[in-house]
């Protein structure tokens, strides 16, 4: 069976390596949740791809046209991480943002995550 994976900073270096290996191994993982910050056009490349059950944006004006560009979609966007995103057990969580930014949502993750996996 494959786990789910949720990836915070899934559009900087170390979201886009993970997901580069989740594409060799798609029988293995299937992405949960991915989380980024403002990169617009990979925002989009990656809910297309992937298909998450949820997207966190954290910048409010890329938050607002994705949300809008996606509202047809059965993709869960926000701009936090609520209880309603930490409801759902997930077995692995990387953690790619760097510095006290990433503090955070990974302490949030910690409450739904089996594994958490730091690249900081």
């Amino acid at each position: 069976m494959a786990k789910s994976i949720s990836i915070l900073g899934s559009t900087g270096s170390v979201g886009v390596s993970t997901l580069t290996i989740i594409n060799k191994k798609k029988n293995y993982f299937k992405v949960h949740l991915l989380s980024a910050n403002k990169n617009l056009n990979l925002i989009k490349k990656q809910i297309k791809k992937y298909k998450p059950q949820i997207f966190v944006i954290t910048n409010k004006d890329i938050y607002k046209k994705i949300k809008k560009k996606f509202s047809k979609n059965k993709i869960i966007i926000s701009n936090t991480f609520n209880e309603l995103i930490l409801s759902k057990k997930i077995d692995i969580t990387i953690s790619a943002i760097p510095g006290v930014v990433g503090l955070e949502p990974t302490i949030q993750m910690v409450k739904s995550s089996k594994k958490i996996l730091i690249a900081n």
